[in-house]
């Protein structure tokens, strides 16, 4: 997991690289320069309008879009973004290359549908995701909010949204363009596939889309503060600094048992945390603390402050962070810094969250805490990114025996949600979704299968024994014919 792999400086010999610094003028140079060399080769073209709006559109990234997203640091290059972007260049050559050794399709028409389909690919994806994670999404203010949604080098694309966005996009756009529309997402089919293969070696840089514990091989472990060890504490499954919390039991009633009900933070319950076992390294039992006590409130601590005993008016003048939920002191160890203690407050006021503050004493605790451990997980992103790409041979491999148009299509839709169901009893970033048992892409991998093997059925049966692509080029033949004819008898 690398979450980041570098930063790109926002400031150039002391010139700010993004907004309307160097890069933004750089840009616009560079395009007009373009227009001017394709107008004096060409004449106004189609070709100067594209210039014209990819340099437009990249220059408002640029001024609006990069400032917003970039760290004191600089920009960051994120290992998700770089897989993302290497995952759409491969994608993009697999479909160039079999477009033309197949049916000699000219790379500027595929390009241009591949453009489309990716940008409604992602935006699906996105729009997926901030619709399931939106409580992650949602930020304190409207502005933060807006830069969580756009912020995707982060992560947070949604697979399926990306598939369904992008196939719909591409079908308006070859139905437009008059082109071959069955044929023609056979093509896409594997690169899509080949794309995915590195979009999810991106997942396994950024920490997501996890898998359950795994003690044995091929089990890896993530750093701690990682989405899989978040994961791991809220669930109990390891220690918060040496601390196991007892977490709120959700027990959903499903339709289905595929997925286990599980221990979840959430309910933002009132009232203190209640420590189910602490680590024989913190000392907290010499201190006189013992598994089930209520923490009152938590703070983190300079080492030097020892533990000792306070009033409760006196207490509440210490600026400790008052412990609602599990989720609360999760994210208190996360910010954690190495020259800190970790500060547990305790007494009557920790079994009476509505009582004031009086003349009880309350006691304090300044433990040293023990380095958390990450347990084992199942790599599932590996596991996606190998399938992934076996899938992709298959399904080059099934076009050189196909006959009809849509089967490729159709293949990929029966094989990938078999895939994807598997995959996901082993992950646990997703819990059931509705009270089936089964999560959201569990669900939509039932539906995308019966869509497949109807439209395998369909094409099957009914599709025409002529390839869109030969039935395109033999018509070209018949005009052509036509118009030499017509010429020959004038």
């Amino acid at each position: 997991m690398r979450q980041t792999l570098f930063y790109i400086p926002s400031l150039v010999g002391g010139y700010p690289l993004f907004g309307f610094g160097l890069a933004f003028w750089g840009i616009l140079l560079f395009t007009a320069a373009a227009i001017i060399v394709n107008r004096m080769r060409r004449g106004t073209s189609a070709d100067c309008w594209n210039w014209l709006t990819t340099g437009m559109a990249a220059a408002a990234v640029v001024a609006f879009v990069l400032p917003v997203v970039a760290e004191p640091q600089g920009l960051p290059v994120r290992g998700y973004g770089v897989f993302l972007m290497l995952g759409i260049a491969s994608a993009a050559w697999l479909l160039v290359w079999r477009g033309r050794r197949l049916w000699k399709i000219s790379s500027d028409s595929l390009l241009t549908a591949a453009a489309v389909s990716v940008l409604f690919g992602v935006l699906g994806a996105r729009i997926f995701y901030i619709c399931e994670y939106w409580h992650e999404v949602r930020g304190e203010t409207i502005q933060a909010t807006l830069v969580n949604m756009i912020n995707v080098t982060r992560g947070g694309l949604v697979v399926y949204g990306s598939i369904i966005g992008g196939i719909l996009a591409l079908v308006v756009y070859l139905l437009w363009k008059k082109m071959p529309v069955l044929a023609t997402l056979d093509l896409f089919a594997p690169a899509l596939l080949l794309g995915l293969a590195f979009g999810r070696l991106g997942c396994l840089m950024n920490g997501c889309c996890f898998g359950g514990p795994c003690e044995h091989w091929p089990g890896v472990v993530f750093p701690p503060g990682s989405p899989a060890h978040v994961r791991q504490m809220e669930l109990g499954q390891t220690a918060i600094g040496g601390i196991w919390l007892v977490p709120e039991r959700h027990e959903d009633k499903t339709l289905f048992k595929l997925k286990e009900s599980r221990s979840v933070p959430g309910g933002r319950s009132v009232g203190p945390v209640c420590i189910r076992e602490f680590d024989p390294q913190l000392g907290a039992q010499e201190m006189g603390l013992a598994p089930g006590v209520s923490l009152l409130a938590a703070a983190l601590c300079p080492a030097d402050l020892p533990t000792g005993e306070l009033t409760a008016r006196e207490a509440a003048g210490i600026p400790v962070f008052q412990i609602g939920c599990n989720e609360d002191f999760i994210l208190l160890m996360a910010g954690r810094r190495p020259d800190q203690r970790l500060l547990l407050v305790t007494g009557p006021l920790a079994t009476n969250a509505s009582a004031q503050p009086g003349d009880d004493p309350v006691r304090y605790f300044a433990l040293e805490p023990v380095p958390d451990r990450v347990l084992p997980v199942h790599p599932t992103q590996i596991y996606s990114s190998l399938s992934a790409f076996v899938l992709c041979l298959i399904l080059i491999l099934l076009s050189r025996f196909y006959r009809k148009d849509g089967l490729v299509l159709a293949s990929l839709f029966l094989l990938y949600p078999v895939n994807r169901f598997l995959l996901e009893l082993v992950r646990t970033d997703e819990g059931s979704f509705l009270g089936t048992g089964l999560t959201v892409a569990q669900c939509i991998s039932i539906i995308g299968f019966a869509i497949g093997l109807a439209l395998f059925i369909t094409v099957s049966c009914f599709g025409s024994q002529e390839r869109g692509y030969a039935r395109a080029a033999n018509e070209d033949e018949r005009n052509a014919e036509r118009n030499t004819k017509g010429t020959n008898a004038t």
